[in-house]
């Protein structure tokens, strides 16, 4: 692999004004991807899925309730952090205005990446 070098004050955000929802791809590879998530209302639902993924969530702002692969709901705040494990289903729900979340995934979300506008 080579050396990648990202601006990541200045990557394109993706709007989805409906839902009111931001996300940005702040720097990937084939192994790893980080984003970061903008969501604007309380109530937005991420419904239960999985993927092949390993993710890590940290969130920076608001909170959310999260569902767990275990079935059990669990509220997260600013500082709070999740890993989920490949192929592990997981859900959540926006609690707070202007919640914002950061999420790594590995290997690279190649799904993301198609419906972002990247340099």
């Amino acid at each position: 692999m080579d050396t990648k070098i990202f601006d990541v004050l200045h990557q394109p955000v993706r709007h989805d004004q409906e839902a009111g929802v931001d996300s940005t791809i702040l720097a990937w590879s084939d192994n790893l991807m980080l984003m970061k998530w903008q969501f604007a209302h309380k109530g937005y639902v991420i419904p239960l899925h999985r993927h092949e993924h390993e993710q890590l969530t940290t969130i920076l702002k608001g909170s959310m309730r999260v569902t767990l692969p275990d079935g059990s709901v669990r509220e997260f705040h600013a500082g709070d952090a999740v890993c989920f494990a490949p192929n592990e289903e997981h859900g959540l729900v926006i609690l707070e205005d202007d919640t914002v979340a950061m999420d790594v995934f590995s290997p690279m979300r190649a799904d993301h990446l198609a419906r972002h506008t990247c340099p």
